[in-house]
């Protein structure tokens, strides 16, 4: 249904003023592309993403250490491929490949 680049390309809509969007990956709604060449798969069972698109921040639970900021507000938020690859190793199952390097992250809700 929609396509969400968190990248500064992302342009927010009325409707999802004041949204939170919760991606259940336990019960398969939705699934989470993290990195292109990811692939959907039971091992992802235990994760969910939640995502706040009135401010445009991905809240990624999971990963060790992360923090929210003001200044992530209204803004993408960049996340080094060390804890994006982090962050797939988690989830069993999922082996890490090059091709991840420079990928953007995308979300697909369809």
């Amino acid at each position: 249904m929609l396509l969400l680049n968190v990248i500064s390309a992302y342009t927010q809509k009325r409707n999802h003023t004041n949204a939170a969007i919760v991606i259940s990956l336990s019960h398969r709604k939705v699934f989470s592309k993290a990195t292109l060449g990811s692939t959907q798969g039971r091992n992802h069972t235990n994760a969910a993403i939640v995502i706040s698109l009135s401010q445009r921040i991905i809240i990624l639970n999971f990963i060790p250490g992360f923090t929210r900021e003001k200044s992530h507000i209204n803004a993408a938020i960049v996340i080094s491929l060390s804890q994006i690859i982090s962050l797939l190793k988690s989830i069993p199952g999922f082996t890490s490949e090059k091709n991840h390097t420079n990928a953007a992250i995308v979300i697909s809700l369809s």
